[in-house]
């Protein structure tokens, strides 16, 4: 693997699964939230651990992915209807908690993050869930799992660095997956990997709520800087993370627009008109990036998206 290999995936638009060097691979895109050296380790310390890999899949059907959005607590009803009809229910981090607080116990609970706080969502986790941890997952999350004995299954977040890259074991079904800044974002490619499409995703908010939550398990906002986003003739309120995570996700819809699986989004929030905004004009549009946001040119009319913050140098976690 070589630095040249993530431009050139970025700059093609290669398809969602591209197997390079014996492993399985989603599109690079999105920065790390901790250190190449603490990446490294974590890594290294996962894999030694022989444990069983997520699985490449193909037309496994419809999913319910739960991110951690407000409006997941508007929906927990349809959630539980909808694993009654035997559809997965995948939840991103602490959105497992959330379900299970409501009897609804989903079948896998993605985690990506390789900050050791992330241990917090693990105090009770549920019994009879899938835990799907990315390799740079801080080792304690391991340790508490395998403790609890639950069912952990290893993937891979694509690094940064070529030299992180090549610490995937090759010549084995290593599935390595990238495509936003954020778990919500990860996990909808993780889950298209794994076979699963449509996505209907819940809890994909992408803004904060006039009263200042954004998280379905959060009474308040904890970052005060909050500044609206002009999106297609409606307003939302950010915060800088929610503000680049939507930036990822319109560059992923740009790099990956004939691939993409049919996300279903459940609620009105900002990341639901943005994608129904785009899959307007699935070909005729183009990126052009400015300080305070972007525009879209389509081919009837353009679709603007502008910040009321200078997000060109912000760092995100």
């Amino acid at each position: 693997m070589t630095t040249t290999m993530a431009g050139a995936l970025e700059r093609s638009g290669a398809p969602a699964l591209v197997p390079p060097c014996g492993t399985r691979s989603v599109e690079p895109g999105g920065r790390l939230n901790v250190t190449d050296d603490a990446v490294r380790q974590h890594m290294e310390h996962a894999i030694a651990r022989g444990l069983p890999n997520v699985s490449v899949g193909h037309d496994r059907g419809a999913a319910v992915v739960c991110a951690l959005g407000p409006s997941l607590s508007d929906h927990i009803e349809l959630v539980r209807a909808m694993k009654g009809m035997e559809i997965p229910v995948l939840a991103c981090k602490d959105a497992v908690n959330v379900l299970a607080r409501h009897d609804v116990i989903a079948d896998y609970a993605v985690f990506v993050d390789g900050q050791s706080h992330q241990l917090a969502y693990l105090d009770n986790p549920p019994a009879g869930t899938e835990y799907l941890l990315g390799s740079m997952c801080h080792p304690a999350m391991f340790d508490r799992l395998i403790e609890l004995k639950r069912d952990v299954r290893l993937w891979h977040s694509w690094p940064d660095s070529a030299d992180l890259f090549d610490l995937v074991p090759k010549g084995q079904d290593h599935l390595v997956v990238a495509g936003g800044t954020t778990t919500g974002l990860r996990t909808i490619r993780l889950a298209y990997a794994m076979g699963l499409d449509p996505l209907y995703l819940v809890g994909f908010d992408g803004c904060i709520r006039e009263d200042g939550t954004h998280h379905a398990n959060v009474p308040q906002q904890f970052d005060a800087r909050i500044f609206d986003v002009w999106c297609a003739g409606r307003t939302f309120k950010v915060n800088h993370a929610l503000a680049n995570q939507q930036i990822r996700f319109v560059e992923t819809l740009e790099r990956w627009r004939e691939h993409t699986a049919r996300l279903i989004f459940v609620g009105d929030g900002l990341l639901a008109h943005t994608y129904q905004q785009v899959m307007a004009h699935p070909k005729g549009w183009a990126l052009s990036h400015r300080r305070s946001g972007f525009d879209l040119f389509a081919d009837s009319g353009d679709f603007d998206l502008s910040f009321s913050d200078d997000i060109s140098n912000q760092e995100f976690s």
